[in-house]
C-alpha cells in the first residue's frame, strides 16, 4: 500500500521527506518507461541528479557477466574518463552478489583493487576529476540480487542516511520494473508460443502427405524454440524394421528447417549414432538433450565437432510401439540448456507427428486395400465377360500392369513337356515404354 506524502512527512520527524518526495518522482517516471533500457536509464539520470553525484550506474548480472545496463555522468567526468570507469562499474558488480544491502567505500585506499581501477581511469585526464567515495545499492529480483546502483561521489563527504534511504529506495523500484519487463516478456513470448503451437499442430493435422507434415513439424519446432537446425530422420522403408540395432543406418534426413541459407543442408544424411549411448536412450521412447557437447560422451563430442553443433536434443517419434522417426534439434552457436517447458513442447511436436504418420499409414493401407479390391473386381469382370481365354489373359495382364504402376507385365503359359524357352503369350506395355 502506498503512502501519500504527507503520510511520509508525518511519519518521518527528520525533515526528510523529500528524499521520499524525490522516490515517488522517480517512480512515477519508471512506471511508463518506452521499453527497460528506458526505464533504467531514466532511473540512474534522476538519482544521479537528485545527490549531486558525480556518476550513476545501473550494472546487472545475467548468465554470470556483468553488465553496465544504464549510466549517468555529470559535466565533470568526459567521455574518455566514462569509458574507463565502466571497467570500475564490472569490477564493483562482480562482488555485489553476495551483498543484500548497501555498501559504502569511503576510503578508497583501502581497497587497493578499485583504488588502482580509479587512479588508471582517473589519472589519465586533464584535469582528473576526483572521487572521494563510493555507494552501492543492491537491485534484488525474487530475493536474489541481480544487480545494483553504483553513485561515485566527487565531494569529501560520506553519504548521509536519508541518501542512502533513497538509493536504496530507487534500487527497490528498479527491481519492479525489471520483474515487471520480465513478467510481460515471458507472458508475450507464452502467448506468441500457444500461438505458434497451435498453428504447428493444426498444421501436423491437416498435412496432405507424408513430407508436407515433416516440413510442418520441423519447420515449426525450429522457429518455435529458435535453433540453427530441426531435421526429422526417417526410414524411407516402411517395412524396415524399427527396433533393430541397425535402425540408425536406415534413418535418414526427409525435412529440414534451417535459421539461414548458410547453416548446411543435411537432406539424405544418415543418422550416426549406432555406436553412442543415445541410441539405447531413443529406442526406449526417451528425449535426449545435450546442452554442451563440449563436456558429453567423447562419441557426442565427435559428432558434435563432425556437425558443428554446440548444443543437441534428440526425440524419438513412434507408434506402436515401434520409433519410426528421430527429431534432432542443433544450436551451433553457443551451449544450451533446454527447460522443461522447451522439452514438454518437443515431446508434444513429436506426438503429433506420430498421431499423424500413423495416420497416413492408415490412409495408406485403406487405399491399398481398396485398390487391390477394385483390381479384383476389374479381373473378375473381364473373365466374366467373355469365354475367350486369350481375352481374359490379355485382361489380365492389362489390369494388373496398369493398377501396380509397372512398365510391363506378362504371362507365359507353361507346357508340358517344358520347352527350352518359354513363349510369351500375353503382354502389357505401358505407354511410357511403347519404344523400348
Amino acid at each position: 500500500m502506498k503512502l501519500s506524502l504527507l503520510s511520509k512527512r508525518i511519519l518521518r520527524r527528520d525533515n526528510q521527506s523529500e528524499y521520499w518526495a524525490l522516490v515517488d518522482q522517480i517512480g512515477q517516471c519508471l512506471r511508463s518507461p518506452s521499453n527497460l533500457t528506458a526505464g533504467l536509464a531514466t532511473g540512474a539520470r534522476e538519482l544521479g541528479r537528485a545527490l549531486g553525484a558525480a556518476r550513476c550506474s545501473v550494472v546487472l548480472s545475467t548468465d554470470n557477466a556483468v553488465r553496465v545496463a544504464a549510466t549517468y555522468c555529470s559535466a565533470k567526468i568526459v567521455a574518455a574518463v566514462q569509458e574507463r570507469l565502466d571497467l570500475v562499474d564490472g569490477e564493483i558488480g562482480r562482488g555485489i552478489q553476495d551483498c543484500s544491502d548497501l555498501s559504502e567505500i569511503s576510503d578508497l585506499n583501502g581497497n587497493s583493487r578499485i583504488g588502482a581501477l580509479l587512479l588508471h581511469a582517473l589519472g589519465e585526464s586533464t584535469p582528473a576529476p576526483s572521487i572521494s567515495s563510493i555507494l552501492t545499492a543492491p537491485i534484488i529480483l525474487d530475493s536474489r540480487v541481480i544487480g545494483a546502483l553504483i553513485l561515485y561521489r566527487d565531494k569529501p563527504r560520506y553519504w548521509s542516511d536519508s541518501e542512502k534511504h533513497c538509493a536504496r529506495a530507487v534500487g527497490s523500484c528498479l527491481s519492479q520494473l525489471i520483474y515487471q519487463t520480465h513478467s510481460n516478456e515471458r507472458a508475450r513470448s507464452a502467448a506468441d508460443r500457444e500461438a505458434l503451437t497451435n498453428r504447428l499442430l493444426t498444421a501436423i493435422r491437416t498435412a496432405v502427405g507424408v513430407d508436407a507434415l515433416l516440413s510442418f513439424a520441423v519447420d515449426g519446432i525450429g522457429v518455435n524454440l529458435g535453433v540453427t537446425r530441426a531435421v526429422i530422420y526417417m526410414q524411407p522403408d516402411r517395412d524396415a524394421r524399427p527396433n533393430d540395432r541397425r535402425l540408425t543406418t536406415a534413418l535418414r534426413v526427409r525435412a529440414e528447417y534451417r535459421e539461414s541459407v548458410l547453416v548446411p543442408s543435411l537432406l539424405g544424411s544418415r543418422l550416426d549414432i549406432q555406436s553412442a549411448p543415445l541410441l539405447g536412450q531413443l529406442l526406449a521412447g526417451e528425449i535426449v538433450a545435450i546442452p554442451d557437447t563440449n563436456e558429453g560422451h567423447p562419441i557426442v563430442k565427435a559428432i558434435g565437432v563432425r556437425l558443428g553443433v554446440r548444443a543437441m536434443a534428440f526425440a524419438p517419434v513412434a507408434y506402436n510401439g515401434q520409433t519410426v522417426a528421430v527429431l534432432a534439434l542443433e544450436q551451433f552457436d553457443r551451449a544450451r540448456e533446454f527447460s522443461e517447458e522447451e522439452i514438454g513442447l518437443i515431446r508434444l511436436v513429436t506426438e503429433q507427428t506420430a498421431v499423424a504418420l500413423y495416420q497416413a499409414e492408415l490412409y495408406r493401407e485403406a487405399g491399398e486395400s481398396a485398390r487391390r479390391e477394385a483390381l479384383i473386381s476389374k479381373i473378375n469382370s473381364a473373365v466374366h465377360r467373355s469365354l475367350d481365354s486369350d481375352a481374359v489373359l490379355q485382361a489380365i495382364v492389362n489390369e494388373l500392369g496398369a493398377a501396380l504402376s509397372v512398365c510391363r507385365c506378362r504371362i507365359a503359359l507353361l507346357p508340358n513337356p517344358m520347352p527350352e524357352y518359354l513363349p510369351i503369350t500375353h503382354e502389357y506395355i505401358a505407354p511410357c515404354c511403347t519404344d523400348r
